[in-house]
């Protein structure tokens, strides 16, 4: 009881100085627990209303529990509107399409016979040729090699989906690419153009080419239907290879031959020399540029010998300019292309077709329909060819030649 009385009067206690020294101890240390609670429910107080702490431990927990509920309802919420969009049924996405094709069918003046929707469903072909194979015809797959720069772009632009910036530099590389072909293309188009024009505003004259050849797995003869029969089915039949030249606005020379005739640069440069020998007749060369357009097969035009030929044109004053132009490797499909697809089409029509004779009357026939293929170009020419100069021999077959 001693410490308590002590505690309680300090001023008029009469007890030994070693007792009075523990009752002071005992107080300053109760009055630095109280401080130091005060003081830590000052500094709460003030963490929590000015610098916006986080709660304690316990509703720490729960907040973390209901942000993982929120989540979870959200992403369900997606998964169920990604459902609802994959599962359309195929009478919206049929009348959807059906309503595009009216729309350039309408509006742009297209044939519905050039216009096409490619889909990998297989139902979805099945309402397109039950309900509205007339209007919009379904495109196969292509076979043919895409552009390598191309590829690799899409498929950066795949493994970069979750990096916004690398998907946003990669992009804008995969467009100045395709803006540059883009670029070629036009001026193809611009000189396309100038050809079928007579003359142009400032005087000048042009004359545009394009020249391809087409892939001959058609072109079997004899064509009949008997060839699907097993009896056959060990006989090898020869195919004719077919190459053209559209000059726009004035012919188009559609050339057959034999397989054992080479297809190189003598064989292109042939019918290039034929296609100017016919503008010729009509017109003087020496006033007009020549522009030819081709892919990027060295083994047709893009090669020396069709250089030296073009260089030997110009020096001898036979044309007053010309030109050698190929697009972007893998974008180098145009019109000639489009031409030569319905050739192909036509062909599948008719299933007798006995010799090379027959293919290029079947073909001159289909030529010279009204309203046919290759309005633009009144002269329209199919032939069969058996021999070619052989221009790689150097400047005394060109001067012989163009002499």
């Amino acid at each position: 009881m001693l410490p308590l009385l002590a505690t309680t009067s300090t001023s008029t206690s009469t007890s030994t100085p070693t007792t009075t020294a523990a009752a002071t101890a005992n107080n300053s240390n109760n009055n630095n627990k109280n401080k130091n609670k005060k003081n830590k429910e000052i500094h709460h107080h003030y963490h929590h209303h000015h610098h916006h702490q986080p709660p304690p431990t316990t509703i720490r927990r729960r907040a973390t529990t209901r942000t993982t509920r929120t989540t979870t309802r959200t992403r369900s919420r997606r998964t169920r509107r990604t459902t609802t969009t994959v599962t359309t049924s195929p009478k919206s996405i049929a009348l959807n399409s059906v309503l595009v094709c009216l729309l350039l069918t309408s509006v742009f003046h297209m044939s519905p016979s050039v216009i096409f929707y490619q889909t990998p469903h297989s139902w979805e072909s099945e309402v397109w040729s039950k309900d509205f194979g007339s209007r919009l015809g379904i495109r196969p797959k292509s076979q043919h090699a895409q552009c390598a720069v191309c590829v690799r772009h899409r498929r950066l632009l795949k493994r970069l989906a979750n990096d916004a910036r690398g998907r946003s530099a990669q992009m804008q590389r995969y467009m100045k690419h395709l803006g540059r072909q883009y670029r070629d293309r036009t001026f193809y188009w611009k000189s396309r153009a100038s050809s079928r024009l007579t003359t142009l505003p400032d005087g000048s004259k042009t004359v545009c080419l394009i020249t391809d050849a087409m892939d001959h797995s058609k072109f079997r003869f004899p064509r009949t239907a008997l060839a699907a029969s097993k009896e056959f089915s060990g006989f090898i039949r020869p195919t004719l290879d077919m190459s053209a030249v559209i000059c726009h606005g004035h012919h188009v020379l559609l050339c057959c031959s034999l397989p054992h005739l080479k297809k190189d640069a003598s064989w292109c440069c042939d019918l290039i020399c034929h296609s100017l020998h016919l503008l010729g007749a009509k017109m003087d060369m020496r006033e007009f540029e020549v522009i030819c357009q081709s892919d990027n097969t060295s083994r047709e035009v893009k090669n020396n010998v069709t250089a030296r030929l073009f260089g030997t044109l110009v020096g001898l004053h036979k044309v007053k300019r010309m030109e050698l132009r190929c697009l972007a490797s893998g974008h180098s499909h145009e019109d000639v292309d489009q031409y030569f697809s319905a050739i192909g089409s036509e062909i599948e029509r008719h299933q007798e077709l006995a010799t090379p004779d027959c293919f290029v009357q079947m073909l001159q026939a289909f030529h010279d329909r009204e309203g046919g293929i290759r309005v633009h170009e009144p002269l329209r020419i199919c032939q069969l060819v058996g021999a070619t100069r052989d221009w790689s021999r150097g400047y005394q077959i060109v001067l012989d030649a163009v002499l």
